[in-house]
């Protein structure tokens, strides 16, 4: 397969990786230059941004991304996991290993961020520290293997070695 790829299946190497990362910056770049520069006021939808709630929520929702922002962020996301099933294949890990991961991390996540309610207030801050912490880690470990090492030399289960 090339050097980059929309579906998860084969390996890429860390450099089709790194070209990969430049192809999704430039997709956000793109949606963020359509919707600040593309769309003149009399071309943004009547609908943009919803006007619902009190002046709080309008504010929130105020301050969302444009209609070309939001549809690149969700483009550059399925990129962006794409590219790393391939690294992690790359590396002899399945693509499994990456869906653990951000299942770990999402739970780590809203427990640091709502433990204060879970917890006496001793005990809360230590917590949410602890699970910072180990969220920290695991996700370095992951943009490590996929920003740094060197794949498996040779074919492996996931397909023939892309750096040859």
């Amino acid at each position: 397969m090339g050097a980059f790829s929309v579906l998860p299946f084969g390996r890429v190497s860390l450099l089709g990786f790194w070209v990969g990362l430049v192809i999704i910056a430039a997709v956000i770049a793109a949606g963020f230059a359509i919707d600040m520069h593309g769309l003149r006021p009399d071309h943004i939808p009547a609908w943009w941004p919803p006007k619902v709630g009190n002046e709080n929520t309008a504010a929130l929702l105020a301050a969302l991304p444009g209609p070309a922002t939001a549809t690149a962020g969700l483009i550059a996301a399925w990129l962006l996991i794409m590219g790393m099933i391939r690294r992690l294949h790359d590396r002899g890990f399945g693509g499994l290993l990456l869906v653990w991961k951000i299942l770990i991390m999402a739970g780590l996540g809203w427990t640091a961020w709502n433990i204060e309610r879970l917890v006496p207030d001793n005990m809360g801050a230590a917590i949410s520290a602890v699970t910072g912490i180990v969220f920290a880690l695991l996700f370095l470990r992951l943009l490590i293997i996929c920003l740094f090492l060197r794949g498996q030399i040779g074919d492996n289960r996931y397909g023939a070695d892309p750096a040859r």
